[in-house]
């Protein structure tokens, strides 16, 4: 989490914060060591950010 907020130009309590309140969809798949790779434009979108990182 901390390297998709850091290239997001986001904190990661940003991003902890739109998945709790639903904002953004959190999926688990697998044990607590798998990863799951999400496009950057996909969690820019999720957030309602621009390329620049900019409120959209």
């Amino acid at each position: 989490m901390d390297q998709v907020a850091e290239r997001i130009g986001q904190s990661k309590w940003t991003v902890y914060r739109k998945i709790a309140s639903g904002e953004i969809r959190a999926v688990r798949l697998g044990g607590s060591t798998s990863a799951l790779r999400v496009l950057e434009s996909r969690v820019r979108e999720w957030l309602g950010l621009d390329r620049d990182g900019e409120a959209a």
